[in-house]
């Protein structure tokens, strides 16, 4: 009945990164909907309820479980991370993966009638391809089988072939990084010192006759 649902104020996820929006949205019994990416800084920059943006501070009221739309920043190139691939990891080893990655776990799928406590992921979204294409805070949704299913043995070889992309990736970003100066250690040339050469005593002397 929508005269008892409960009402939620919207809290304010301006300038929280992608990730503690989600935790904060929790918190209230509300979530995050559609994740929209624009250039900035890696943080909330928008928050929008029924298409409609929702100005810094302004008091909105939700119903409980509805979600909030979100435009976040991309960052630069040095922000992105590699998407890990976490093929035949079981949940808990996968929330440790992300979480090490600033990443977060979204939605999660079950095959029917597997082993849920021994699941491991066959499938994810975004896929891992070995291109940094995801920044800090995205989530990640996955698939989960028994581990003893035989579609796994199908996507292995597909899944070795990913890490060793992932691997030369890694490479390349960490490349990247370490040839990035700091704008402070950039050093401008010295202008040169021009020496004018003194006038000599050698020059010759006219004869008298």
């Amino acid at each position: 009945n929508a005269s008892t649902s409960k009402k939620i104020q919207l809290p304010n996820l301006m300038g929280l990164s992608l990730r503690e929006a989600n935790i904060r949205l929790q918190l209230y019994g509300l979530s995050i909907g559609k994740i929209n990416y624009q250039v900035g800084m890696p943080v909330v920059l928008k928050q929008m309820v029924k298409g409609k943006e929702v100005e810094d501070n302004t008091k909105v009221y939700l119903e409980e479980g509805e979600s909030v739309d979100v435009t976040v920043g991309k960052g630069d190139d040095a922000d992105k991370i590699i998407t890990p691939n976490l093929f035949k990891y079981t949940k808990s080893e996968a929330v440790s993966v992300l979480e090490s990655n600033k990443l977060i776990m979204g939605v999660e799928f079950y095959d029917d009638g597997i082993d849920v406590g021994n699941a491991v992921i066959y499938k994810q979204s975004p896929k891992s391809n070995g291109v940094w294409t995801i920044v800090p805070g995205q989530m990640i949704d996955v698939w989960y089988c028994n581990p003893d299913d035989p579609k796994l043995d199908l996507i292995q070889e597909e899944s070795n072939d990913m890490d060793e992309r992932i691997n030369k990736a890694r490479a390349d970003q960490n490349k990247y990084k370490n040839n990035i100066v700091p704008e402070s250690k950039i050093k401008s040339p010295k202008p040169k010192k021009i020496t004018i050469p003194k006038p000599t005593n050698d020059a010759e002397t006219p004869k008298t006759p």
